[in-house]
């Protein structure tokens, strides 16, 4: 009976990622159709993205692109999903300011936690030298991650080495 369990669990698990990447095509394909064909509609208001920019998407998306190395008979993210995931992520940066700005500054976190200590000047003129310690958690910027997309897209994926290519430079201003 546990076997049978597990075996529809990698069942569910294969058909939810197929769904997944089903659904990162015709959305990446909907964004990009958004922003080639928009202009021709002038009389319509501008579509807004917003929906789009909000951070648990974007860390899901860059967690797909962190996966673009593995290889593709796993049922995580590869370098497939990270293509679209790279490509929706530098159509949502160049659709409009706000969302370029959401995807330049945007970070991977990676669970690991970085601990320092800070010394308080403000307390160094006094007798006692209060020191406190804090915790940040420890993140991938996206330019690291396209990096990786890139070189990864280099060795075994076209499509995305390609994207990545285009992500870098919107992101870096080179895009022409």
């Amino acid at each position: 009976n546990n076997n049978s369990n597990n075996h529809n669990s990698n069942i569910e698990n294969q058909y939810n990622s197929t769904l997944r990447g089903y659904i990162m095509h015709i959305v990446t394909n909907a964004l990009q159709n958004l922003i080639d064909y928009n202009h021709q509609f002038p009389l319509l208001p501008q579509p807004s993205c917003k929906e789009f920019m909000n951070k648990k998407l974007i860390h899901l998306l860059l967690d797909d692109i962190n996966g673009c190395t593995r290889p593709p008979m796993t049922i995580l993210s590869t370098a497939h999903e990270a293509t679209f995931s790279v490509k929706f992520l530098h159509l949502l940066a160049s659709y409009s300011e706000e969302g370029f700005h959401c995807v330049h500054t945007s970070s991977l976190p990676t669970g690991n936690n970085i601990h320092y200590h800070h010394n308080d000047s403000a307390s160094a003129s006094t007798s006692t030298l209060a020191s406190s310690s804090k915790t940040h958690r420890s993140c991938i910027p996206i330019l690291q991650l396209l990096d990786k997309a890139y070189h990864a897209g280099l060795s075994s994926h076209r499509a995305l080495e390609v994207e990545a290519k285009i992500a870098m430079d919107i992101l870096t201003g080179c895009y022409k």
